[in-house]
């Protein structure tokens, strides 16, 4: 017994890190989370009935503080080293080696199992994932690893923004700062009337603007600090008030096109201006929250991962589906998520990081 507790503590043992901003775990566990319960709905009447008076939207979340994250990044970089080839590339291996090696592991899973256990599975359909293009103009119409939407509008965005910076910055003689400003505001403009045109937020383009809400939290950040830490407080409590504004308006019989239009405004901008709050708070007095929260965080991408196309839609839906009751099924969806992120985690994303940093253009 006493073996089992000592080998269970050590696979649930992750190496917590010294250097990280307790207030940006909280918002990067509560987005998985919503992510988590929003899959799991089907599994649990009490979770439907609340998905019909709140939106569960924690993808916005990651798009803005991915956002606030790789703006520092860029800004940093690029003010150090300047905007040349090398300093893209060394930008690019980073933030590659980051999400790359995980994305594929699952895609070649995914493609594995679904050609041996889905009859008629078209193999060919999968080639756009392999180049990030399944939603590029269009949502996902595979109806396959539909999750893997919201990291092409990652990766493209990882890929666009430098390029533009560096048309901005070395060939139209426009500063770096004023670059920034420029590609975050026709960004978020373009995905405005993207959606409006298309009606439909599944493609790239269409929700870029949540990553540019970011961008400019970082550049924020790093020229207008006074500004970030006087006003935090006053920042936060109208982003909660847009948040609940957002909420509020199906609920008040708000026109759909006028919700259609202003909800993703009214989100971004929201958890924008939580940022300078989140970011200052840089510790927790509370062990246990803060080891459950930060341990979330780690294990974030590779849950986000393999919550929905493996466990839930493969293993449940197709195969456990018809032999356990929806309670049974909802734990077993929690339960796996987790327990596979931590082995995804320890033995194949954090091995890859570190490979990772000993790359340098």
């Amino acid at each position: 017994m006493y073996l089992f507790c000592s080998s269970m503590k050590n696979f649930f043992r992750l190496d917590m890190g010294g250097s990280r901003i307790f207030g940006l775990d909280v918002m990067r566990a509560v987005a998985i989370v919503l992510v988590l319960v929003y899959h799991s709905i089907p599994l649990s009447p009490f979770l439907e009935q609340v998905s019909k008076y709140l939106f569960l939207d924690g993808v916005t979340i990651f798009f803005v503080l991915s956002g606030f994250l790789i703006g520092q990044i860029i800004l940093k970089t690029f003010v150090k080293n300047g905007i040349n080839r090398n300093s893209l590339l060394n930008f690019w291996i980073r933030r590659w080696f980051r999400t790359l090696p995980n994305y594929f592991l699952f895609l070649t899973v995914l493609i594995i199992l679904y050609k041996l256990f889905i009859p008629g599975f078209p193999l060919r359909g999968t080639i756009p994932y392999f180049i990030f293009s399944q939603n590029l103009f269009s949502p996902i119409k595979l109806g396959f690893f539909i999750e893997s939407w919201s990291l092409c509008v990652e990766e493209w965005f990882y890929l666009v923004l430098p390029i533009l910076l560096l048309v901005l910055n070395s060939f139209m003689k426009i500063n770096l700062y004023r670059s920034i400003i420029i590609c975050a505001s026709l960004f978020i403009l373009l995905s405005f009337i993207v959606r409006i045109i298309t009606g439909s937020t599944g493609s790239v383009i269409t929700r870029m603007d949540s990553i540019m809400f970011g961008v400019i939290g970082s550049l924020i950040y790093l020229r207008r600090r006074n500004w970030w830490l006087r006003f935090k407080g006053r920042f936060f409590a109208f982003g909660l008030i847009l948040l609940l504004l957002a909420q509020m308006m199906p609920l008040v019989n708000t026109p759909p096109f006028i919700v259609f239009i202003t909800y993703y405004p009214l989100i971004n901008l929201s958890f924008a201006l939580m940022l300078p709050m989140f970011n200052e708070t840089k510790t927790c007095s509370y062990g246990f929250l803060y080891k459950a929260i930060t341990y979330m965080s780690l294990i974030s991408y590779s849950l986000y991962l393999i919550n929905f196309s493996l466990i839930k839609k493969l293993l449940l839906d197709e195969f456990l589906n018809q032999y356990l009751s929806l309670t049974f099924q909802f734990f077993i969806f929690w339960i796996l998520s987790i327990s596979g992120s931590i082995i995804i985690y320890k033995y194949f994303e954090m091995p890859m990081t570190k490979l990772r940093d000993k790359l340098k253009i």
